[in-house]
């Protein structure tokens, strides 16, 4: 097995998990979807808050590759326990506990406690960073911002103008 390049797993593939996350409850919040994209972008974020939940937790990828002996995850409290039950239960999981009632689906206040946990985590994350690992590469992904660009008016300048 050889030794994973952890610079690359660092500022490609953790950045990117936190930017998918910000990024999709942000579009879920700016603009308003047809029903399938919607829907996509929900389990999108949701895939996102699990994977690092998951990271988070050493579940798969081992947090101590990155951070020194006294970090000790979740210190600003844990995503609640219902609430990562009903992320397991509802997505990536075909399973008798789904449910159709949308009230009891992850929705907005779900989304925002899940990005506020997470949120929290990766700053406590980022205190504790071995020094080969810049905490600004995390800190600029889970606080990215969506630039929402809107369609020009045929009075634009540089509007397309069909005739």
């Amino acid at each position: 097995m050889t030794k994973p390049d952890l610079q690359e797993l660092y500022n490609e593939h953790i950045k990117y998990e936190c930017e998918m996350l910000v990024c999709t409850d942000q579009m879920l919040r700016l603009i308003p979807v047809p029903y399938p994209v919607g829907n996509a972008l929900i389990e999108s974020f949701c895939f996102h808050a699990r994977c690092l939940i998951e990271f988070f937790d050493s579940k798969y990828l081992t947090t101590s590759l990155f951070v020194d002996s006294s970090y000790k995850p979740w210190t600003s409290g844990r995503v609640p326990t219902l609430l990562a039950k009903k992320l397991n239960t509802q997505v990536a999981h075909l399973t008798a506990h789904r449910v159709a009632d949308s009230n009891k689906k992850i929705g907005v206040e779900d989304r925002a406690k899940l990005l506020s946990c997470i949120s929290q985590e990766v700053d406590h994350f980022c205190s504790h960073l071995k020094p080969q690992f810049d905490p600004n590469v995390l800190i600029r992904a889970i606080s990215i911002k969506l630039i929402v660009l809107t369609p020009t008016t045929p009075s634009t300048t540089n509007a397309i103008q069909i005739s």
